[in-house]
């Protein structure tokens, strides 16, 4: 991926770059590593992505990893490696609610 076609997948909120404080790479900005991983769908992960919205890179990089009872005790990245989409939106819609009741 070109420089510029990275610069627009960020302002598209299509892929995200993880905070300084958790990564500690001294300024460098840190993609997480699923988004050059063969096994996932770009154009998946690109939409799951740009759905969470305004979600800092912290709350996106807990949504891509973190079980949910609602997706069968899976991930959502694991969804993706299986092509298992259909429930995806519905998870992100109950993420992004959950965020804004905190």
């Amino acid at each position: 991926m070109s420089k510029a076609a990275l610069v627009e997948k960020l302002a598209s909120r299509e892929i995200f770059e993880m905070p300084q404080e958790v990564h500690y790479l001294g300024g460098d900005s840190y993609i997480p590593a699923f988004f050059a991983d063969h096994r996932f769908d770009t154009k998946a992960l690109y939409a799951v992505s740009g759905s969470l919205g305004a979600c800092n890179g912290v709350q996106k990089f807990r949504f891509f990893t973190t079980a949910a009872e609602s997706l069968g005790n899976r991930t959502p990245l694991e969804l993706i490696e299986l092509h298992e989409l259909e429930p995806l939106p519905s998870a992100v819609k109950t993420f992004r609610f959950s965020l804004r009741k905190r």
